[in-house]
């Protein structure tokens, strides 16, 4: 069982159209970043902050995955 940071719903997330990713800030003061792509194997899914080595557990609506934030 994992210990996690953060829930975060993908609505918490800024959307960059640009890049097609989604950016949410981590308490070290880098940010983790998700692409589409991620999203779209995934409704929820663990992701790691490769600075601090935090955990945050994304959860995102199938239908909310397509469309731009």
């Amino acid at each position: 069982m994992s210990v996690y940071h953060d829930e975060v719903e993908i609505e918490d997330f800024e959307f960059d159209e640009e890049t097609e990713s989604y950016y949410y800030p981590c308490p070290c003061g880098d940010r983790f970043v998700i692409t589409k792509l991620d999203l779209q194997v995934f409704a929820e899914k663990r992701f790691e902050d490769d600075t601090a080595g935090l955990l945050i557990l994304v959860r995102a609506a199938v239908a909310s995955v397509g469309a731009s934030a």
